[in-house]
């Protein structure tokens, strides 16, 4: 409560809001830290996986790009 913007905070609550199946919610958490975590594999398989959960098939796809130009095939595939 104390440091709503904290990126670590957010990164668990967005693992929260997604075993609990609220992908709408977890997509709004995503979109707050998205400059900040950008670089993080992680961000995009969450991203990824929110969207393709709320039927988003081109949020979804772009995300996925986004991640493969970042870190590659081979790193998306294998973590799919």
């Amino acid at each position: 409560k104390e440091k709503p913007d904290n990126v670590e905070i957010i990164n668990a609550l967005v693992q929260i809001k997604i075993n609990l199946y609220k992908c709408e919610e977890a997509l709004e958490l995503l979109d707050q830290v998205y400059e900040s975590c950008y670089r993080e594999k992680q961000f995009y398989l969450d991203y990824a996986y929110c969207t393709a959960y709320l039927n988003y098939g081109d949020r979804c796809l772009e995300m996925l790009n986004k991640g493969i130009n970042i870190f590659g095939v081979r790193v998306v595939v294998q973590t799919q």
